[in-house]
């Protein structure tokens, strides 16, 4: 009951949200050279919007955009989102290995090194591997990846640039959950019986921290999605947010629906992540 009252509260948030942004823009209005401020046309627009929410009717906007290439550009974007979650997963897995095989006397500007990530601009990131790639093509004649989508579609360059920051991040919270189980009952059992630390590492602590890895992708799959906007407008792609650019002249349902696509990853991971503390038993809990 709780989770369904959550659920109808975001909801109402949702739709809130939508009529607030639509409106806005008409709070404002320029009179020659001169920024006035019109409450009026704002009320007005609000009107509009919930009238237009009142009248909703979703099928022809389905079918409008199941006959173009909206559907296909969505599933374009889900298929670049999807990769690149399981490649910062994959990522931040083998980075905390590598800080594990590590010397201790290393481990200490491993990790340094890792939180620095924190402070990179996203935008650098994306720079220096579009140079890159530039600058190898260009000197050796090797297309190394294809940078922009405008008449085929690049998934691997893409992939890469929206999760190696995350990646970092994701295993900055591994490092963390790791430095406290290391000091552990079965991590101490473990380490008496001879194993070496990265058997350790896979076979025990991954397992034991999974439910927290989980709830954590609640707050990486936010990063992932505003890395995409990104990555879709620099390297041209044919994705689901090139849409962003008309949602102004959008009416109310189809800004709604359009919302709602883009929230269904985020939706996704949250409920994996509320299913995954409902059902593992972990030994101190797990809570969101």
């Amino acid at each position: 009951m709780k989770l369904f009252i959550h659920y109808i509260i975001r909801a109402a948030c949702i739709l809130g949200g939508v009529i607030l942004f639509l409106s806005i823009p008409r709070l404002f209005y320029v009179d020659g050279s001169m920024l006035l401020y019109g409450p009026e046309f704002f009320i007005q627009s609000m009107r509009e919007v919930i009238q237009q929410i009142y009248n909703f009717d979703a099928a022809p906007i389905i079918s409008q955009w199941l006959t173009t290439s909206i559907a296909d550009r969505y599933v374009y974007t889900l298929d670049i989102l999807g990769l690149s979650l399981l490649a910062m997963i994959i990522g931040g897995v083998i980075l905390t290995g590598i800080f594990i095989m590590t010397p201790k006397k290393i481990q200490s500007r491993v990790k340094d090194f890792i939180n620095f990530s924190e402070a990179v601009p996203d935008l650098l990131i994306i720079f220096v591997l579009q140079y890159v790639v530039l600058y190898l093509y260009k000197e050796t004649g090797i297309k190394l990846f294809r940078l922009y989508g405008l008449s085929e579609r690049s998934y691997l360059m893409p992939v890469v640039a929206v999760s190696l920051l995350p990646s970092f991040f994701m295993a900055q919270f591994l490092i963390k959950q790791i430095e406290e189980e290391w000091e552990k009952d079965y991590v101490i059992f473990a380490k008496s019986k001879g194993l070496p630390n990265l058997t350790i590492y896979f076979k025990h602590i991954l397992r034991n921290i999974f439910p927290l890895a989980v709830i954590q992708l609640r707050t990486l799959i936010w990063v992932l999605l505003s890395n995409l906007v990104l990555i879709e407008y620099i390297f041209a792609m044919q994705g689901f947010t090139k849409d962003l650019n008309t949602i102004y002249t959008m009416d109310a349902p189809e800004v709604i629906i359009f919302c709602l696509l883009v929230a269904a990853p985020i939706l996704f991971i949250d409920l994996l992540a509320r299913m995954t503390t409902s059902f593992y038993q972990g030994k101190n809990g797990v809570q969101l």
